[in-house]
């Protein structure tokens, strides 16, 4: 049973009926491109949100927002496609989602390698990777386009099976190689950063969760399934691919949420001069500290002395045995001692230091190492 003749068929197909599962179908496919419309707004949004909102983004950033861009482009001409089908003709479709997934799988992998290439760990081969990465984009984008101006001057142009085809072989010859290259490679980045910041620690796990198994996954093997499902149900072929493509980009969006949202590293406080500090305990200074020899430990906001001569992080609370010893009472002051020598902890410890240089260390700071001094200088009224 055919609908009412209430639309112009000039410009359709001769064999062209239409029919209640056809028209189910059509409203079906406008749904679902619609939503992925929606979808791929709301990525490109929070992408431009989050690379506007940094003070300096980085290369990946520019390259997710270049790839959501893609994904909501390719979403936008198949919902007009749909709502207008004699507007916009099939030849013109097909090269623009062809144009489209050329340039959206090397701006997924060109997120890959900034990704590495700029990491803090990388090993001396990741300098030959990012060259590499970027000759492969363009080489890719170059044939890409060259391949999809052949394929439309061709009569088949339309022909939803040699577009499929197309989509496979450029998958299986280009995509998926180069991906699992680059994803390799920036597993063993992630891998080797995971275990310098916390070795042994599940956050390695998690890194390599949230970072790189997205390409791996993704990128590689959901585009070999979305071919091989298109192949099977070659009327959905297009909105498989669109969930390629979208899947893709919501993923990478969330990458860079959580990383915005990931609580910053307060500035380091400025070092004080020897100057500044005598100046702070002189008589007048409101913030002059009182020492007195009547406790077991003296310890900083994120170091202790252990002992004399090394200097370590602060896990437990340690004592000096037959010995004097000090704690600095009052408000927390910037003109600490220990500020002053341990606000780094690359600060060399005193046994690497000359021993004129450790003499005349001990008489700056000798609250925090009282053995260079006589049981006559070790009082609270003669310590400054």
């Amino acid at each position: 049973m055919s609908l009412p003749n209430i639309i112009d068929t000039a410009h359709l197909p001769e064999n062209l009926e239409f029919s209640r599962p056809i028209y189910l179908h059509h409203l079906a496919s406008l749904l679902i491109v619609t939503l992925y419309t929606c979808v791929a707004t709301r990525n490109f949004s929070s992408a431009l949100t989050i690379l506007f909102n940094r003070p300096a983004p980085a290369l990946s950033h520019w390259l997710c927002c270049a790839h959501t861009f893609v994904a909501l482009s390719g979403s936008l001409v198949s919902l007009l496609r749909k709502v207008f089908p004699f507007f916009i003709p099939c030849p013109w479709q097909t090269t623009i989602l062809m144009s489209l997934a050329v340039l959206g799988e090397p701006a997924i992998i060109a997120v890959l390698a900034s990704k590495a290439y700029y990491s803090r760990k990388r090993p001396p081969f990741l300098r030959i990777l990012g060259a590499f990465a970027s000759l492969i984009s363009g080489t890719i984008i170059f044939l890409g386009l060259w391949g999809t101006r052949v394929v439309i001057d061709t009569p088949w142009v339309c022909n939803v099976s040699h577009a499929t085809w197309w989509f496979l072989v450029k998958c299986l010859c280009v995509d998926l190689p180069i991906n699992i290259l680059f994803s390799t490679c920036f597993l063993l980045v992630m891998w080797r950063q995971a275990e310098s910041m916390e070795p042994g620690s599940a956050s390695i796990y998690i890194v390599l969760g949230r970072d790189g198994l997205i390409y791996l996954t993704v990128v590689s093997i959901m585009g070999i399934i979305s071919v091989s499902l298109s192949l099977s149900f070659q009327a959905w072929a297009p909105h498989v691919h669109g969930l390629h493509f979208i899947l893709a980009s919501t993923l990478l969006v969330l990458q860079m949420e959580r990383g915005a949202n990931r609580p910053q590293a307060p500035p380091p406080e400025p070092l004080v001069s020897m100057s500044q500090y005598r100046a702070s305990t002189s008589s007048n200074h409101p913030v002059r500290r009182r020492i007195s020899p009547v406790s077991t430990t003296i310890m900083d906001d994120s170091y202790e002395v252990a002992s004399v001569g090394s200097i370590q992080r602060k896990r437990s609370v340690t004592s000096f045995p037959q010995e004097r010893q000090y704690t600095l009472q009052g408000p927390a002051s910037p003109c600490h001692p220990t500020q002053i020598l341990l606000h780094h902890h690359h600060y060399p410890p005193l046994r690497d230091l000359p021993r004129r240089r450790i003499m005349s260390l001990s008489h700056t700071i000798h609250p925090l190492y009282p053995p260079f001094y006589s049981h006559h200088h070790t009082t609270a009224s003669t310590i400054p």
